[in-house]
């Protein structure tokens, strides 16, 4: 089976990632396997604010991937607590939405 990366896609902020998705799908049932069996996972950065990562992360969900991350460094956050508060904040406002 060839490699699981996103063809097309040079970058995860790139307009195109619902495409990217399908595409990768696509070459998952190509390749004989259930494309619903398929696990993705991405990762996003807190520098842009806690609004716009909980809204990507959820257009990233919608799209089925299984899983994220959120990377709390270099968003100005006083250490540990801070990092520790915001993901609290975080997950919080991504349950509500």
């Amino acid at each position: 089976m060839r490699a699981a990366c996103l063809p097309g896609l040079k970058s995860r902020r790139e307009k195109n990632h619902r495409g990217a998705l399908v595409h990768m799908r696509e070459l998952v049932a190509e390749a004989g396997r259930d494309p619903q069996g398929l696990r993705r996972g991405d990762a996003h950065r807190l520098t842009k604010g806690l609004e716009q990562a909980a809204a990507e992360m959820s257009e990233w969900h919608e799209l089925g991937v299984s899983h994220a991350s959120l990377n709390t460094m270099y968003a100005g956050l006083e250490w540990p607590t801070g990092h520790i508060d915001a993901l609290r904040r975080f997950a919080k406002m991504y349950r509500e939405d």
